[in-house]
């Protein structure tokens, strides 16, 4: 793939997210068309219009990150989320109340992972104000 492709994938992913991993630039460099069907899915099930918001889909999102501990690039991933719910409206305590729903159905790990990634975003936000 040409570097021009690969760089306008890159550019329009960070667009359609808020951010790429390094494990997505990989693939878009080795299988363009993996990611280009991979990014149509995405977009089609959280950025469409339909019975929920996108605001809302990315608390999902952020719950199910949560459960899918443990490891430093799930935080990655939790952070990255965190940061797109805020940018689309969502409050510190509706993404709070979300982790919080983790306690019953997946326990105090899940629950932690959250209130650690909400805090490390808050706190990010509160230094570069």
């Amino acid at each position: 793939m040409n570097d021009n492709k690969s760089k306008e994938l890159i550019e329009q992913t960070i667009k359609d997210r808020g951010w790429v991993l390094p494990e997505q630039e990989f693939y878009i460099n080795k299988d363009p068309d993996y990611h280009i069907k991979q990014s149509a899915l995405y977009n089609h099930v959280i950025k469409r219009e339909g019975a929920l918001s996108e605001k809302f889909r990315e608390l999902i999102i952020i719950a199910a990150l949560c459960v899918r501990l443990p490891g430093p690039e799930t935080e990655v991933y939790v952070m990255n989320h965190i940061r797109r719910a805020l940018e689309l409206g969502a409050t510190e305590d509706e993404i709070f109340e979300t982790v919080q729903c983790l306690i019953f159905p997946s326990g105090g790990p899940s629950l932690m992972m959250g209130v650690k990634c909400l805090n490390a975003v808050l706190n990010e936000n509160k230094n570069d104000s």
